[in-house]
């Protein structure tokens, strides 16, 4: 990331926050939504990208401090919230303490083997999916959306339609006849599927991936989970790893195991859709490569 951009953040933060003693701003991590910035070592600042991520986080602001008390294992707690843009950045943002622990994707080899942390990640994801849905609507968390616009009122199965028209305008043209035939298999399938479509909604992190679950090696726990940006009202089993299924005390409901396997589907699609909506042929390209190591492994 370039010195300016590092000042940017600098400046936005002592604007806002006068009080507060900014000795160093470093570079963390960004994704497609975010830029994370290390402050003083100890604070975690995220800076939205886009508009509509701005919503996302201030649903994180209003969400995550009524969350945290039903919750076994640590969660971003905010410090600081900019609540409206300012003359050196244009959104609002927020910083909290840093958790500590490893990302898992960061362990080593074989620790993603291990039972003791998808125990602790079980336990958190049935207190998680017990948090009352309509007051998590009351918060401002919304319906799982596929497409940025789903229809009214909210369904799912025609969510899942619409998303399927998009991949077949903007996915299908870029993959081999063989490739085509297996995704829109793996589509019109599921969308005859009836329990594909009959679970009960909970609150979902919707984003349970490596890197946002921290863990200490030394005393083998997880020590927290982080970026609830995605956080919505959805199925549960999209919050399901491999394995962890063996500690959640929620429900899940029929074909449960299914819908895990069609959802998997579901994160190089976007990663190719979204490459096309903001013009990185890098992102198509990744999109493409783990859609088709995915097809590949469905046939052998």
């Amino acid at each position: 990331m370039s010195d300016y951009r590092l000042r940017k953040y600098r400046a936005a933060i002592k604007e806002h926050f006068p009080d507060f003693e900014v000795k160093r701003v470093a570079y963390l991590a960004e994704g497609w939504d975010s830029v994370a910035c290390q402050v003083n070592g100890q604070y975690i600042f995220r800076f939205p990208k886009r508009p509509e991520v701005e919503l996302e986080l201030s649903k994180e602001i209003a969400l995550l401090p009524e969350l945290a008390p039903h919750l076994p294992l640590p969660i971003p707690h905010f410090e600081f919230v900019a609540k409206s843009g300012g003359r050196f950045f244009p959104f609002v943002f927020a910083g909290y303490r840093k958790l500590v622990g490893i990302p898992l994707e960061d362990c080593p080899i074989g620790t993603e083997k291990e039972e003791w942390w998808k125990q602790s990640l079980g336990h958190f994801l049935s207190a998680l999916h017990r948090f009352p849905v309509e007051r998590a609507r009351e918060l401002g968390v919304r319906d799982m959306a596929l497409v940025s616009q789903p229809t009214k009122p909210y369904n799912w199965r025609d969510n899942v339609l619409a998303y399927y028209h998009l991949v077949q305008n903007q996915v299908l043209g870029l993959l081999s006849q063989s490739e085509r035939e297996k995704l829109m298999g793996l589509f019109e399938s599921y969308l005859q599927y009836e329990p594909g479509f009959s679970f009960e909604p909970k609150l979902i992190h919707a984003d349970i991936n490596p890197e946002h679950i921290l863990l200490d090696l030394k005393k083998k726990t997880v020590s927290g989970i982080i970026d609830f940006g995605d956080c919505c009202i959805g199925d549960p089993a999209l919050d399901i790893p491999e394995g962890v299924e063996l500690y959640y005390g929620g429900t899940l409901g029929e074909g449960w195991q299914k819908r895990r396997e069609f959802y998997r589907h579901l994160s190089p699609l976007d990663s190719i859709i979204f490459g096309i909506e903001h013009d990185s042929p890098a992102l198509i390209e990744l999109g493409i490569n783990l859609l088709r190591d995915i097809l590949i492994e469905e046939n052998q």
